[in-house]
Parts: structure tokens; C-alpha cells; sequence
């Protein structure tokens, strides 16, 4: 089985030597040519994730660069379930859900935009009225460079 491979392997090698290239041959003296240079710069951005938001006066997120493509876009999204633990100092819970974009996005970035048009805000998932208070809890945001849609 490998006697064939090898054997397969140089016979394609030697079909290939005869593809010509596509390459200028200057003839004369003082003649130019011109090239084509490549190069690749990839994508990067920086969304700006607050350290405390403020669920109940809504907020959007923003970012301090979106250097992509026309064909990508960045998105923010909870990380895990849209369920966050609410709790203040006397221990009094409940818990909130962040309002998303029917796709589950918080927030949404294409070529240089810097602020997101998503405007979110809490919204209590208990069917009961917590006590009044002041109440804190977390949420982990997850950012994707993702293919943009139509």
C-alpha cells in the first residue's frame, strides 16, 4: 500500500513540474514590471464592558474601536442563562433578566460604530414586587466577531 502511495505521490509531483508560473521575464535593459503586494491586516475592536450598569435607567454599550470588515459584525451576549440573582443588604432576593434582541444579543457593532443601538434595561422575572432597596448581582458578557447579517 505505500509502494502505491509513493508511487501515486511521484507521479503527481512530476505531472505538476510542468505548470508555468505567472511571472514577468524582462527582456531588455531599462524595462520595468509591476507587481501585486498582498497583505493582511486582521480585525480587532474593544467594546467597552462597564464595571457597574444600571439596569433599572437601561444602559448601551459602546465601544473604542471597530476596525472590521463590511462583512463582519461584533456582538455581545450573556454568557449562560438571562437569569441574574438580584440581592441587597438585608439578603432580600430576586431575580432580573436583561431585555436581548430577539437573537439573544445585547448589543450589536458593525464597521466603525461605536455605540450599540440596543438600549437595555432589567426586567424583573419574579411575579412578586421585591422590598424596596438597593439590590446588586452579576452578569459575564460574552463578545463574538461574527458574520454580518443582511
Amino acid at each position: 500500500m505505500k509502494k502505491a502511495l509513493s508511487l501515486i505521490l511521484c507521479l503527481v509531483l512530476i505531472s505538476c513540474s510542468g505548470i508555468t508560473t505567472f511571472a514577468t521575464e524582462l527582456q531588455n535593459d531599462n524595462t520595468s514590471a509591476q507587481s501585486t503586494v498582498l497583505y493582511h491586516v486582521d480585525s480587532y475592536f474593544c467594546v467597552i464592558i462597564p464595571e457597574t450598569i444600571d439596569a433599572y435607567a437601561g444602559f448601551q454599550l459602546s465601544a473604542s474601536s471597530m476596525n472590521i470588515t463590511d462583512m463582519e459584525q461584533v456582538n455581545v451576549y450573556i454568557n449562560g442563562e438571562n437569569s441574574i440573582q438580584m440581592e441587597n443588604t438585608s439578603g432580600d432576593t430576586f431575580n432580573l433578566a436583561l431585555n436581548c434582541a430577539n437573537n439573544g444579543r445585547v448589543a450589536q457593532f458593525v464597521k466603525n460604530q461605536l455605540t450599540s443601538d440596543n438600549y437595555v434595561f432589567g426586567e424583573r422575572i419574579d411575579v412578586e414586587m421585591p422590598p424596596a432597596g438597593d439590590y446588586t448581582g452579576t452578569v459575564e458578557f460574552l463578545v463574538k466577531l461574527e458574520s454580518r447579517e443582511n
